[in-house]
């Protein structure tokens, strides 16, 4: 039964495990668990979003979530894998693109973008998708959302079966991952782009410094008593672009707030802003953590597009990351999810990730996986009429003039 998931335990749970299986596993759905598994959490997590401390912080301040959801995956009494989690208040929207049409609330279990840590096998993955079908069973959530796994993992095998197989699910589009190899020095990451993007960034160079000479200006921040002032300057910038029109960019907000004064405490927030006549019009937000650098959000003033300050912005930033990675601590960078233009030209490393949503078997899981799968069809019939027409890389570019206000 779900319900001695709870127990303290976890040989005599059998919540998602059978006999053919020698993992069992249990479920943490309160705050005050967490500790029991701070040791082994701490020693596995490789993930900002879901670091011991920092996941605590965001389950105690996060305006959509309910509660914790961690399923613990256990061999011979031995915690051996974790899949990191929560319960939020969320809702299955009918959209095109990022235009969403309606929604439907729904209380969803977030499974986490790097989630899963710990071991990496299929007999533990299959264990993780045992638990979350009780949990749908039992009602706990009305789906599950695997917020895009990487396609080359175990977890997405057996999750990804389980959608195809069953009626209860849904994958969504395959999207590349990019990321870049760090360097110690700049100069070893300017040699590292190539002399097309070498000769671009010195054209956008030129150009600046002929416009603005000295008043043209990069500055970075990290540290909590510089929040204040990244936070507002970046706003000022995002409430200028088309992300913000979408309402996927930055946005202050409490939310954001707690997130980045958590960052910077820890020493994980990398802020870097363009200033030109003292105006902030491009940011880059990111974090360090182990031996990652993961980027943020990222924006700039479109009335200043003439002169690229993004991708001006993104290799200053990314020259001066390196040039402080001398002891070679930071061994990648991963530009986060979606495929935009800078990150092909940027990068040099490259995975595949695909969300998938498993719907609980009730009257509101079907109606959700409706919308879901209407939405799939709708939005793939709309990106493949513009790819037949050749017509995707014009739009792309009226879109963001139109919602950027340039």
């Amino acid at each position: 039964m779900v319900a001695s998931t709870t127990a303290t335990n976890p040989e005599r749970t059998g919540n998602s495990s059978s006999s053919a299986l020698s993992v069992v596993t249990k479920v943490l759905r309160s705050a005050g668990e967490l500790p029991s598994l701070e040791q082994e959490w701490i020693c596995w997590q490789r993930h900002p979003n879901c670091d011991f401390h920092f996941y605590q912080t965001v389950i105690e301040s996060l305006t959509s979530a309910i509660r914790p959801h961690i399923i613990v995956a256990y061999r011979d009494g031995v915690p051996v894998g974790m899949l990191v989690g929560r319960l939020d208040k969320s809702s299955v929207d009918l959209s095109v693109g990022y235009k969403r049409l309606v929604g439907v609330p729904a209380r969803s279990l977030t499974l986490l973008h790097g989630g899963w840590v710990g071991e990496k096998s299929a007999e533990v993955a299959e264990a993780f998708a045992k638990s979350i079908q009780q949990s749908l069973e039992a009602r706990e959530a009305d789906f599950a959302y695997f917020n895009h796994l990487r396609t080359d993992g175990e977890l997405y095998r057996i999750v990804s079966q389980l959608a195809q197989d069953g009626s209860q699910g849904a994958i969504g589009l395959q999207r590349n991952h990019r990321g870049m190899n760090l360097y110690s020095t700049a100069a070893e990451f300017v040699k590292h782009l190539g002399t097309k993007e070498r000769n671009n960034q010195k054209r956008r160079t030129r150009k600046l410094e002929e416009d603005f000479g000295d008043r043209a200006q990069v500055k970075s921040f990290g540290s909590v008593i510089d929040l204040d002032v990244l936070i507002r300057d970046v706003d000022q910038i995002a409430k200028k672009t088309y992300q913000r029109a979408l309402g996927v960019g930055f946005e202050d907000n409490p939310d954001t707030r707690n997130r980045m004064t958590t960052e910077a405490g820890r020493g994980w927030l990398r802020g870097y802003v363009l200033y030109l006549d003292a105006a902030p019009v491009a940011f880059w937000l990111g974090s360090c953590y182990g031996t990652t650098f993961y980027s943020g959000f990222t924006g700039y003033d479109p009335a200043y597009g003439k002169y690229s300050p993004g991708m001006f912005l993104l290799i200053k930033a990314l020259g001066e990351i390196c040039e402080q990675n001398s002891d070679g601590v930071l061994k990648i960078a991963d530009f986060g999810l979606g495929d935009a233009e800078w990150k092909q030209v940027i990068g040099d490393l490259e995975w595949a990730d695909v969300p998938v949503w498993i719907f609980a078997p009730s009257a509101k899981g079907s109606l959700l996986r409706s919308i879901r799968a209407a939405s799939g069809l709708l939005d793939g019939a709309a990106r493949a009429t513009l790819r037949r027409l050749n017509l995707v890389a014009r739009v792309k570019k009226v879109w963001r003039k139109s919602l950027g206000g340039n």
